[in-house]
Protein backbone atom coordinates (compact mmCIF):
# COMPACT_ATOMS: atom_id res chain seq x y z
CA UNK A 1 0.00 0.00 0.00
CA UNK A 2 2.88 2.41 0.68
CA UNK A 3 3.83 2.92 -2.98
CA UNK A 4 0.17 3.65 -3.85
CA UNK A 5 -0.06 6.22 -1.07
CA UNK A 6 3.15 7.93 -2.27
CA UNK A 7 1.80 8.06 -5.86
CA UNK A 8 -1.48 9.58 -4.69
CA UNK A 9 0.32 12.14 -2.52
CA UNK A 10 2.59 13.17 -5.42
CA UNK A 11 -0.41 13.48 -7.75
CA UNK A 12 -2.23 15.74 -5.29
CA UNK A 13 0.88 17.90 -4.73
CA UNK A 14 1.50 18.21 -8.49
CA UNK A 15 -2.11 19.27 -9.11
CA UNK A 16 -1.89 21.85 -6.33
CA UNK A 17 1.37 23.33 -7.63
CA UNK A 18 0.11 23.49 -11.22
CA UNK A 19 -3.07 25.23 -10.02
CA UNK A 20 -1.13 27.83 -8.04
CA UNK A 21 1.39 28.27 -10.88
CA UNK A 22 -1.51 28.97 -13.23
CA UNK A 23 -2.49 31.95 -11.08
CA UNK A 24 0.95 33.61 -11.19
CA UNK A 25 2.68 32.61 -14.43
CA UNK A 26 -0.52 32.64 -16.49
CA UNK A 27 -2.69 30.35 -18.56
CA UNK A 28 -2.23 29.10 -22.08
CA UNK A 29 -5.72 29.01 -23.61
CA UNK A 30 -5.07 31.96 -25.92
CA UNK A 31 -8.36 33.61 -24.88
CA UNK A 32 -7.23 35.36 -21.73
CA UNK A 33 -8.30 38.86 -20.76
CA UNK A 34 -5.94 41.40 -19.29
CA UNK A 35 -5.38 40.71 -15.61
CA UNK A 36 -6.62 43.12 -12.99
CA UNK A 37 -3.46 44.48 -11.36
CA UNK A 38 -5.32 44.82 -8.08
CA UNK A 39 -5.96 41.08 -7.89
CA UNK A 40 -3.89 39.27 -5.28
CA UNK A 41 -1.85 36.65 -7.13
CA UNK A 42 0.83 35.93 -4.55
CA UNK A 43 1.49 32.20 -4.24
CA UNK A 44 1.30 30.54 -0.83
CA UNK A 45 4.04 27.97 -1.34
CA UNK A 46 2.83 24.51 -0.20
CA UNK A 47 3.80 23.52 3.30
CA UNK A 48 6.13 20.56 3.27
CA UNK A 49 8.61 18.96 5.65
CA UNK A 50 11.22 19.31 2.87
CA UNK A 51 10.45 22.81 1.63
CA UNK A 52 11.29 26.07 3.38
CA UNK A 53 10.48 29.64 2.49
CA UNK A 54 12.72 31.17 -0.16
CA UNK A 55 14.53 34.42 0.45
CA UNK A 56 13.24 36.89 -2.15
CA UNK A 57 15.08 40.10 -2.91
CA UNK A 58 12.63 42.97 -2.31
CA UNK A 59 15.12 45.54 -3.56
CA UNK A 60 16.60 45.43 -7.02
CA UNK A 61 19.70 46.91 -8.63
CA UNK A 62 19.08 50.04 -10.77
CA UNK A 63 19.29 48.18 -14.14
CA UNK A 64 16.70 45.67 -12.92
CA UNK A 65 14.46 48.44 -11.59
CA UNK A 66 14.61 50.24 -14.94
CA UNK A 67 13.76 47.03 -16.81
CA UNK A 68 10.84 46.34 -14.46
CA UNK A 69 9.41 49.80 -15.14
CA UNK A 70 9.83 49.27 -18.88
CA UNK A 71 8.04 45.93 -18.68
CA UNK A 72 5.23 47.39 -16.58
CA UNK A 73 4.53 49.97 -19.32
CA UNK A 74 3.57 47.06 -21.55
CA UNK A 75 2.15 44.85 -18.81
CA UNK A 76 0.95 47.01 -15.86
CA UNK A 77 0.00 43.91 -13.88
CA UNK A 78 3.58 42.58 -13.79
CA UNK A 79 4.91 42.23 -10.24
CA UNK A 80 8.52 41.09 -9.75
CA UNK A 81 7.71 39.56 -6.37
CA UNK A 82 4.76 37.61 -7.76
CA UNK A 83 6.91 36.56 -10.71
CA UNK A 84 9.61 35.20 -8.38
CA UNK A 85 6.96 33.31 -6.43
CA UNK A 86 5.78 31.69 -9.65
CA UNK A 87 9.34 31.05 -10.80
CA UNK A 88 10.26 29.15 -7.65
CA UNK A 89 7.12 27.03 -8.01
CA UNK A 90 8.16 26.30 -11.60
CA UNK A 91 11.66 25.45 -10.32
CA UNK A 92 10.24 22.81 -7.99
CA UNK A 93 7.86 21.40 -10.60
CA UNK A 94 10.47 21.15 -13.35
CA UNK A 95 13.18 19.73 -11.08
CA UNK A 96 11.00 16.98 -9.66
CA UNK A 97 9.29 16.23 -13.00
CA UNK A 98 12.70 15.84 -14.63
CA UNK A 99 13.81 13.43 -11.93
CA UNK A 100 10.65 11.34 -12.31
CA UNK A 101 10.73 11.46 -16.11
CA UNK A 102 7.35 13.21 -16.16
CA UNK A 103 7.36 14.38 -19.78
CA UNK A 104 3.73 15.54 -19.68
CA UNK A 105 4.41 18.11 -16.95
CA UNK A 106 7.64 19.28 -18.60
CA UNK A 107 5.86 19.84 -21.92
CA UNK A 108 3.58 22.47 -20.33
CA UNK A 109 6.41 24.45 -18.71
CA UNK A 110 9.25 24.51 -21.27
CA UNK A 111 9.76 26.06 -24.69
CA UNK A 112 9.94 23.39 -27.39
CA UNK A 113 13.74 23.43 -27.83
CA UNK A 114 14.41 23.05 -24.10
CA UNK A 115 11.68 20.42 -23.80
CA UNK A 116 13.34 18.34 -26.53
CA UNK A 117 16.67 18.54 -24.66
CA UNK A 118 15.08 17.42 -21.40
CA UNK A 119 13.15 14.64 -23.15
CA UNK A 120 16.31 13.30 -24.82
CA UNK A 121 18.14 13.11 -21.47
CA UNK A 122 15.18 11.25 -19.96
CA UNK A 123 14.98 8.84 -22.91
CA UNK A 124 18.72 8.18 -22.82
CA UNK A 125 18.46 7.52 -19.11
CA UNK A 126 15.63 5.05 -19.65
CA UNK A 127 17.53 3.32 -22.47
CA UNK A 128 20.44 2.69 -20.09
CA UNK A 129 18.03 1.38 -17.47
CA UNK A 130 18.91 4.18 -15.10
CA UNK A 131 16.55 6.02 -12.78
CA UNK A 132 17.09 9.25 -10.88
CA UNK A 133 15.83 10.12 -7.43
CA UNK A 134 15.71 13.91 -7.10
CA UNK A 135 14.48 15.76 -4.02
CA UNK A 136 14.44 19.53 -3.79
CA UNK A 137 15.18 19.93 -0.11
CA UNK A 138 14.86 23.72 -0.05
CA UNK A 139 15.29 26.88 -2.08
CA UNK A 140 17.47 29.26 -0.12
CA UNK A 141 17.55 32.13 -2.55
CA UNK A 142 15.86 33.41 -5.70
CA UNK A 143 16.72 36.71 -7.37
CA UNK A 144 16.25 38.50 -10.65
CA UNK A 145 19.53 38.61 -12.56
CA UNK A 146 18.56 40.20 -15.85
CA UNK A 147 15.53 41.34 -17.81
CA UNK A 148 16.15 41.51 -21.54
CA UNK A 149 13.94 42.71 -24.39
CA UNK A 150 14.13 41.46 -27.97
CA UNK A 151 11.34 42.78 -30.19
CA UNK A 152 8.18 41.50 -28.50
CA UNK A 153 9.94 38.89 -26.38
CA UNK A 154 10.89 39.46 -22.76
CA UNK A 155 13.39 37.13 -21.13
CA UNK A 156 13.96 37.14 -17.38
CA UNK A 157 16.90 35.38 -15.76
CA UNK A 158 16.49 34.11 -12.20
CA UNK A 159 19.30 32.81 -10.01
CA UNK A 160 18.27 29.97 -7.68
CA UNK A 161 20.34 28.66 -4.79
CA UNK A 162 18.97 25.34 -3.59
CA UNK A 163 19.79 22.16 -1.74
CA UNK A 164 19.06 19.07 -3.84
CA UNK A 165 19.42 15.37 -3.14
CA UNK A 166 20.23 13.53 -6.38
CA UNK A 167 20.79 9.77 -6.60
CA UNK A 168 21.22 7.71 -9.77
CA UNK A 169 20.37 3.99 -9.79
CA UNK A 170 21.09 1.33 -12.40
CA UNK A 171 18.67 -1.26 -13.82
CA UNK A 172 19.27 -3.45 -10.76
CA UNK A 173 18.37 -0.52 -8.47
CA UNK A 174 21.97 -0.21 -7.28
CA UNK A 175 23.13 3.30 -6.40
CA UNK A 176 25.67 4.62 -8.89
CA UNK A 177 26.46 7.84 -7.06
CA UNK A 178 25.89 9.62 -3.76
CA UNK A 179 25.51 6.47 -1.60
CA UNK A 180 25.52 8.60 1.55
CA UNK A 181 22.43 10.48 0.28
CA UNK A 182 23.99 13.91 0.80
CA UNK A 183 22.15 16.97 -0.49
CA UNK A 184 24.28 19.34 -2.54
CA UNK A 185 24.12 23.14 -2.62
CA UNK A 186 23.49 24.11 -6.25
CA UNK A 187 23.32 27.48 -7.99
CA UNK A 188 21.35 27.61 -11.23
CA UNK A 189 20.32 30.40 -13.57
CA UNK A 190 17.04 29.83 -15.36
CA UNK A 191 15.64 31.97 -18.15
CA UNK A 192 11.90 32.47 -18.55
CA UNK A 193 10.42 34.11 -21.63
CA UNK A 194 7.09 35.50 -22.82
CA UNK A 195 5.74 37.40 -25.81
CA UNK A 196 4.33 40.51 -24.13
CA UNK A 197 2.18 41.34 -27.16
CA UNK A 198 0.49 37.96 -27.16
CA UNK A 199 -2.76 37.14 -25.37
CA UNK A 200 -0.93 34.07 -24.10
CA UNK A 201 0.54 35.39 -20.83
CA UNK A 202 2.28 32.20 -19.74
CA UNK A 203 6.01 32.40 -18.93
CA UNK A 204 7.93 29.39 -20.21
CA UNK A 205 11.35 28.08 -19.22
CA UNK A 206 13.67 28.93 -22.13
CA UNK A 207 17.10 28.02 -20.76
CA UNK A 208 19.00 26.60 -17.80
CA UNK A 209 22.64 26.68 -16.78
CA UNK A 210 24.61 25.89 -13.66
CA UNK A 211 26.76 28.47 -11.94
CA UNK A 212 29.85 27.30 -10.13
Amino acid sequence: MAPLVEILMFAVLTFYLLFKLWHVLGTRTGNEKTSDSSQNTVIDFPTSSRMKEVVIEAEFAPPIQEAILKLQKTDPSFSPIDFLDGARTAFQLVTEAFGKGDISTLRTLLVSSVFEQFKKVIQDRETQGHSVEMHLEKIDHAELVEIAFENQMVRIQVRFVSDQLIITRDKDNLILDNPLRIANRLTDIWTFERNVKSSDDFWLLAGTRSQG
